[in-house]
């Protein structure tokens, strides 16, 4: 395999999440340990809302107790989510079932009663954000083949990683050019999803030359040795 197919296997990302439901105002995702739900751009919006609620789902392989009522799909049926939801009324019916289910750990045993007690109380963990860093829906990563490297990039993101790096299991080296910030990670997207073919000939060792080029903002990485 050559070195510019083994950079690109190595550092093509994917999404890491099991399930989601979009909305009018929302995007909701999750995976086994993680619910997420987002405020989806919108003209006039500078801040939008993030939330975060833990599944919870490990505690069955932990404590003995039943906690498949954490399960997302049962959540989503038995509060009737669904796509004309608005954020706040998705957030409030995920969490309504969540506490139906925290109530039904809680009761199996008295070690639970105990020590359990506090999934009672859970709640949203929500941040405000400037709205380039949430993805607009439709809007998906990619990782584009330059000549002897490769390039992730998202629309609030970009990462590419020397040829050069060092690919050991333990401690391994790396040199990464990446965004500064969501607005030259956006401006990246955009340049390169109108011109696919604009990096082909580039060579890492030229990209910087490029992203100024661009007026792009970028800034390296090096890994830290222990």
């Amino acid at each position: 395999m050559d070195i510019a197919r083994r950079i690109f296997d190595r550092f093509t990302k994917t999404a890491s999440w099991d399930g989601k439901l979009v909305g009018k105002d929302f995007r909701l995702t999750w995976s086994y340990y993680t619910w997420k739900i987002e405020e989806l751009p919108a003209k006039g919006k500078r801040k939008l809302r993030v939330a975060t609620l833990r599944t919870f789902l490990e505690l069955s392989q932990s404590s003995g107790v039943n906690a498949s009522g954490f399960i997302q799909e049962n959540i989503l049926r038995s509060q009737h989510v669904s796509a004309s939801d608005s954020y706040d009324s998705a957030k409030d019916k995920i969490l309504d079932g969540f506490k139906e289910a925290a109530k039904g750990v809680v009761e199996q045993t008295d070690w639970a009663k105990e020590h359990l007690k506090y999934l009672l109380d859970a709640k949203w963990s929500e941040d405000e954000v400037h709205f380039l860093q949430v993805t607009p829906e439709n809007v998906e990563p990619f990782t584009i083949k330059a000549k002897d490297f490769a390039v992730y990039v998202s629309w609030t993101e970009f990462e590419a990683t020397s040829p050069d790096s060092d690919f050991q299991q333990s401690d391994p080296y790396y040199s990464k050019i990446v965004s500064t910030a969501a607005a030259p990670a956006r401006k990246l997207y955009q340049t390169l999803k109108a011109n696919p073919g604009a990096l082909s000939g580039i060579s890492y060792d030229k990209f910087d030359e490029w992203l100024k080029g661009q007026k792009i903002n970028y800034k390296y990485e090096h890994s830290v040795w222990h």
